[in-house]
């Protein structure tokens, strides 16, 4: 294993019944080798409350084939507004639209910066904090906590932000959306490191990837659609673990 990049931070007991641990240092890291059928089943046992929630309905109706395939129903624009007008709390991945604007949207000019750092140039990798424009887009690896790893910190770069005061919307890792692109390939946004940093620009849309991938720089961002209940011990711990969230808004993409 290189580095810690091609590791997860979950580790399994030898036998069943399987025992899955949180290794050391790993906390606060992104989750990656996540499919986007991973992603989706997540946001469904989110949404049914976790513990023994369902995971093939809720939010993704997902019917036929195994753990990475099947047909999946994905809300629309007029199901995700009806949710947002009759308060129907929802777990969700963001569509192409919402994660552009929260990335890129400048709303005290009504533009969009070209990069999600709230700027017009390419940001530069740097190791953490960093500056306000810079992410991890690096193949070096960074010492963080004791743990050697290409992968940063959710939050590592406290100052670059997208102009909705998110984190990590460009760097560290690529993020799943729901939207198809082409051939049932599913939007990825945000480059991740071992990339160019101009993969995370607000111009660049790559070829999706097949919805079955996964990758050691391939995680998600999660939204959140309706009354936001008071979230469990255990969601916290989820939370801490590294998951990238995003408070829900209605975002469009310009035409």
């Amino acid at each position: 294993m290189a580095l810690g990049y091609f590791d997860v931070g979950i580790s399994r007991s030898a036998s069943a019944p399987y025992v899955y641990t949180l290794k050391q240092g790993y906390g606060n890291k992104p989750v990656v080798y996540v499919s986007w059928f991973d992603a989706i089943r997540f946001v469904n046992w989110l949404t049914n409350g976790q513990g023994n929630g369902d995971t093939e309905s809720g939010t993704y109706l997902i019917t036929g084939g195994g753990n990475n395939s099947g047909i999946v129903a994905v809300p629309n624009t007029t199901q995700r507004t009806a949710w947002a007008a009759t308060k129907s709390f929802h777990w969700l991945l963001p569509d192409e639209s919402e994660w552009y604007k929260a990335a890129y949207y400048n709303g005290s000019n009504g533009t969009y910066y070209a990069y999600s750092f709230r700027s017009n140039s390419q940001p530069m990798s740097l190791a953490p904090p960093g500056n306000t424009e810079s992410g991890n887009f690096t193949s070096s690896a960074f010492n963080i906590g004791g743990i050697l790893s290409l992968l940063t910190d959710v939050g590592a770069y406290p100052n670059s932000l997208s102009p909705f005061g998110l984190f990590d919307m460009g760097g560290d890792v690529f993020q799943w959306n729901d939207t198809a692109i082409q051939d049932s390939t599913r939007g990825l946004r945000g480059g991740g490191c071992l990339v160019d940093p101009s993969l995370s620009a607000a111009t660049f849309r790559g070829p999706g990837s097949p919805p079955s991938g996964e990758g050691g720089n391939v995680g998600f961002r999660i939204a959140i659609i309706g009354d936001v209940p008071e979230p469990s011990t255990g969601l916290l711990a989820i939370l801490a673990c590294g998951m990238i969230w995003l408070c829900r808004k209605r975002f469009k993409r310009p035409a």
